[in-house]
This record gives structure tokens, sequence and C-alpha cells, in this order.
């Protein structure tokens, strides 16, 4: 060991602290290179699910040459233009599993952040180091962090997934350690702005991460006295410029001055809603890939005809701000519990099954980081506030994460963000237990504590049950793509064991009847789906599927009843206006199906249906004039209608008077889900 010249630390020497980063980064590279067959390979990475899809969707519309969506951004704007860049634009595949290599450069983009965010991590620790620590305590400290991040196995799982938590980390860690280098010394003009610019790209990551802007600020303002205000206004003007773009385009479609992003109001109410419970919790009826915001749902609860994204964001964060006044004890403690969940060792991964993705990708067994290491070292950490001020902005940043994202809820991929800043806190951390020093270590045993997940053995059961189920979906995708009874069968396995831990979910239920049915189970399937009635407080999503299993076996009285039945609870659904109507024109009940075909219209002008359903029965009535006036209509509206363009034809026709426009190609009833 040998000190510093000037700067009275010490540290590895030279060439053995540059073979030892050398050594690192190639391991790093060659895990890399190893996982990536495994990955590609694995249903994990075959096939993409939930916020995977929307962001390949909308990469897909970028590279389609739409830069900026007809609608405002909802989610991030920033990174399915990363996706689109790294190649992976092409769309998500009809049957959404990809082969092997398609999305290759989007997981060696996502490799390259984590690598760079272990170098960032090792240069901010080096920061971080107190001034009086030399030799082996500095070594520690400046290469543990690096270490304990390389092996956390949720970091390197999200650079192989196709989510935007590898970039947020990048761009987050970055913004750090440029505050603390123009903090502690002299820099050129650019670096604010170069900060800024890092900062909102995290920004449009997360838009929590614009919660650190203050801190930052503060930290410039203290550390470097003569270019606070130079430094200070290029930092905002960075931030502004890279933000511009996404808030101008919302709020001219919104018409109103809004965020990058048109989600905090749906995330608000998941988080605060009366169902919420700290975790993610669905509450927010509807298709996520067609409708994420709920917008369906909305518009039917208030009577509306329609719910623009910009209202939608509104309307929720009405109603969760409504029950936070209503009930502001109940809104503190959801926080507090919140803030635990972020500390607690237990990863909360049913979105991202942990357990899954090591069977399907074994070298990830040699990740052993346990998050509670992180937050126990991290906390000990805290300790040397005193003696470093790198220590102090790196515990203020934590804070604030912490407290911003317990606004909204807690899952693994968000508390990640959390894991580069505890990992440089535990190289400190680790120093001063060794070292014995008291404060660190009664911080230590009070995160030894805080990180046991007291009272939560129910919830990781039923988490565990939701991930068992996340894989099956999965399976159960590559199974019909590939043609695989053995996918299907393991898909099958995977729901009942879900199931026999946590009945309630409608999803796992429909799941499960839908591998019956691709495995030529049809009556096992009825059986599944009348079984999940039994079990589920939302009903209408498992009658719809039965009613879809009765329309399959063709044309009948339990059918109609059932249909009858749903609308009922759904007056206005789509595919059940249309089916019912169908069957009601097949009973002879001509007059009730056209009620039904005309409601269907008027409730959904833009599905090619109604105008198909309404026609049809006119041009049958022998009503042939306004037949023609209904297709053509239809067709303006749905020009692109198969059976809108030959059933207007036919009724066209004049030599030919005895044709029937027919309903659809297949001239029967569609089972629509």
């Amino acid at each position: 060991m040998s000190p510093d010249r000037g700067s009275g630390r010490g540290r590895l020497s030279v060439p053995g602290s540059r073979w030892l980063a050398l050594g690192l980064v190639l391991a790093a590279i060659g895990l890399g290179s190893l996982l990536l067959s495994q990955v590609e390979k694995s249903v994990f990475g075959r096939v993409p699910i939930l916020d995977e899809v929307y962001y390949l969707d909308r990469a897909a519309e970028i590279s389609g040459g739409s830069l900026l969506p007809a609608e405002p951004f909802f989610m991030s704007p920033l990174y399915p233009l990363l996706v689109a860049v790294a190649g992976a634009g092409g769309g998500v595949p009809v049957d959404r599993v990809f082969e092997g290599p398609e999305l290759r450069g989007l997981r060696l983009l996502q490799l390259g952040f984590w690598l760079g965010t272990l170098v960032l991590i090792r240069l901010l620790a080096g920061q971080a180091v107190p001034d009086h620590w030399h030799g082996r305590r500095q070594a520690w400290a400046r290469w543990l962090p690096v270490v304990l991040f390389a092996l956390y196995r949720p970091a390197l799982v999200y650079a192989m997934a196709v989510l935007l938590e590898s970039s947020l980390v990048f761009f987050l860690v970055f913004s750090l350690y440029l505050t603390i280098r123009i903090g502690s010394r002299g820099t050129a003009w650019w670096w604010p702005p170069a900060l800024g610019v890092v900062l909102g790209l995290a920004g449009l990551l997360r838009g929590t991460t614009l919660l650190l802007l203050p801190v930052m600020l503060g930290f410039l303002w203290r550390v470097r006295a003569a270019d606070r205000l130079r430094n200070s206004g290029l930092m905002l003007a960075g931030v502004l410029v890279v933000l511009a773009g996404p808030v101008l385009h919302n709020s001219r479609l919104a018409g109103r001055i809004t965020g990058p992003t048109l989600n905090g109001g749906v995330n608000l109410y998941i988080g605060n809603g009366p169902e919420a419970n700290g975790f993610y919790v669905a509450a927010v009826p509807g298709d996520w890939r067609e409708d994420p915001a709920g917008r369906s749902f909305l518009a039917g609860r208030f009577g509306l005809p329609e719910v623009s994204l910009a209202a939608a964001d509104r309307m929720w964060a009405a109603e969760a701000w409504s029950g936070i006044r209503h009930d502001p004890l109940r809104a503190i403690r959801l926080v507090g519990r919140k803030i635990w969940l972020q500390l607690q060792g237990w990863e909360i991964d049913q979105l991202m099954p942990l357990g899954g993705w090591t069977r399907a990708v074994p070298l990830l067994r040699g990740l052993i980081t346990p998050y509670a290491l992180l937050v126990v070292l991290g906390l000990a950490g805290i300790s040397a506030w005193r003696d470093s001020r790198v220590v102090v902005l790196l515990l203020t940043a934590l804070a604030v994460l912490l407290l911003g994202q317990s606004l909204f809820f807690v899952v693994s991929r968000y508390r990640l963000v959390l894991a580069p800043l505890w990992a440089v806190l535990a190289g400190v951390g680790a120093v001063r237990l060794f070292a014995r020093r008291r404060g660190a270590w009664l911080l230590a045993i009070l995160a030894m504590v805080l990180v046991v997940p007291w009272g939560l053995n129910e919830v990781r059961t039923s988490w565990a049950a939701l991930a068992e189920a996340n894989e099956a979906l999965r399976w159960s995708d590559i199974g019909r793509a590939d043609g695989s009874p053995a996918a299907l069968r393991r898909a099958e396995d995977l729901y009942r064991r879900s199931l026999a831990v946590e009945s309630t979910p409608v999803a796992s239920w429909l799941g499960l009847g839908a591998v019956l049915g691709a495995l030529d189970r049809p009556d096992s399937a009825m059986a599944v789906l009348r079984e999940g009635l039994a079990s589920v407080p939302d009903q209408i999503p498992l009658k719809k599927a039965i009613f879809a299993c009765e329309l399959e076996r063709g044309p009948s009285t339990e059918a109609l009843r059932l249909g009858q039945e749903i609308l009922r609870d759904r007056p206005e659904d789509a595919a059940t206006l249309h089916n019912v109507s169908v069957l009601l024109a097949g009973s002879g009940q001509a007059d009730e199906a056209l009620r039904l075909a005309r409601r269907l219209l008027d409730a959904h002008p833009d599905d090619p249906h109604g105008y198909v359903d309404v026609g049809v029965l006119l041009a049958r009535s022998g009503r042939r004039a306004e037949a023609r006036a209904v297709f053509a209509a239809g067709l303006q509206r749905c020009p692109d209608s198969f059976d809108l363009q030959r059933n207007l034809a036919l009724v066209s026709d004049q030599q030919h008077d005895d044709r029937v426009p027919r309903k659809n190609s297949a001239g029967s009833a569609t089972p629509l889900r």
C-alpha cells in the first residue's frame, strides 16, 4: 500500500488496482456472454409480459417512423426509444413468443448499462471513503461495493429482461457521481448541464428520480460557494432541455401543463386506494396491453362516452387524494409500511420471479448477495456521516427515494434503484463494523430487525403462488406457439400449484382453462372454469370464458342464458352483445337481436361488429336500403373491415337479390372473449 500524493489517502498500488478492475470487467463480460445463451433459450427470455409487452409495442411504433405517439406518453418516453435503437423495435409476435437472438441487441445494451453501473459504483465508492482512511480500510470500502452489486441477482436479471431498470440505475448513479465531482473540485462549464441531462434522462425513465434535483442542488450550493449560481443554473437548464419535448407533447394533447408521463394518477391510486396494502394490487380493471390506464372502466363508471389519458390521470389521482384526505392516518401508516417494505430482506418478486429465473438460467445461482446484507451493511455505513460529505449525500438521496417511492407501491424492481446506494454505503459500513465502531454496530442491529419480514408469511406464500402463475403464462404461450404438449403440461402443473395456494386470481383460472383447451380437453377446461366461479369475487371474466366455450360447442339455450346473465352485469360488453345478438337471431328472436345490435353500435361506434350485426338483421328483414346505409357508415369508421366490405357488396348487388349478407366471414357467430 502507498499513500496518494497530495491527498493523504492510501489506496491499492496502481498496478494491483488496475489488474483487479480489469479482472472484474472481464469476469462480468464473460458472465454476461454465458448468460445470454441461457436466457435466450429460457421461457423468460422468449415470452415478455405486462410492462415488457407495453414497451415493445411502443418501440415498434418508433421503429415504424412515429417518434411522437398520437396520444400522450403514459409511461417512460425514453425507454421505448432505447429499445428501438437497440434493434428490438420489430414488435411483439402475434403468439407473443420470440425466437433466440431477436432481443439480443436490447440485452447487450442493458448489460452495458449494468457494467457501466459497476464502474460508477467503484468511482462513487472512492469518493465516499473518509479522508483519514488508508490501506486496507480504503481498499475494502472501494471494492466491496462493486463485488456486492455484481453478485446481486436481481440486478443482472433485470439486465436480461425487457424492462428499464438497468438504464435507470445507470443514469441515477451517474448523476450522483457527477454531482460529487462538480461539488468537490473545479470543473469545466459543461459538467453541470451534463449532470442535468443525465438526471433528466433518469427522470424520463421514472419520474420519482427527479425528486433528487433539490438534493443535488443543495449539495452543489453548500460545497462550491464560488460557482453555486452558475452550476445550479446550468444544471437546471440541462434537466429542462431533456424534459421539454415530452412535457410539451403531453401538455399539447392534454390541454394543460402535465409531466412527461401520465401514469402518476393510476399508480397513486394503486398505492393508496381502498385495496392498497403497500404492495402492487390489481386495482385497475381492463386489458393492460390495450388500456393500461383503465380508461374503459372509468368511462363506464362515470357514464362518459370516452376518457382521455389526461382525464384518466386526473380521475385516478383525484380518487387517491380523496381517500388520503378522508383517512390521513391510514395514508401515513401505508407510507410507513412501504418504507419498511423497501428495507426488508425479502425480494418482492411476483412480477419477476427470481426462483423461476434461477431454474431457467442456472448461472444465476452463483449470484449470492442478499438484499438484506446490502441494507444491514448500508445502514451501518450511515454512521460515517460526520466523516464524509458523500455519505451524507447518499443518505439524503436514499431517504428521498424511499419516501418518494412510498407514495406509490413497492415491488422488487422499484427497490433496485436503491441497491447501488446501499452497496456504496455497505463498503463504508463493513469497514466500520470491523473497526468495532459502536454506532455502526447499533445501526446494523437495528437493520437486522428491519429486514426481517415480520408477519408477512401469508403474503409471501401468496406472492410465490403468483410467481408460479407468472411462469405458467409464459409456458402456456410457448406451448401454443411451438405446438408443444410438454410445455402446455408444464403450464398446467404450475397453474394448479399456484391455485392450490392462492385460489382467488381470475387470471390463473382463465389461464388454466385455456391450457386445458389447448391440450384438447374441453370438458376439463369447462370444469375448471366453473370451479373458479366458486372461488373468485369477480365472476364476469370466468362467465365470459364459459360463454365462449359454450359458443365453440355451438348455439344452445345454455349459451344464450349465460350471455344474457353476463349482460345483466355488463350491459355494454361488446363481445357479449355481439354473440347474444347472433344467438337471438338464430333462435328466431329477430327484434330482440336487432335491439342488442343497435346497443352495441351505439356503445362502441368503432367496433365493426355493431354495424355488421345491425346491417345483416335489417337486410334479412327486407330493409336493404337501410342495411346498405349502415354498412356504408360502418366503413367510414372501420375502413379495413372485410366483413363490412363484403356485406355492402352483397346488399348492393341488384342482380343477385337472393344473396343475404352474413354476420362474418365464417357465416356464424364469432365467440369473442
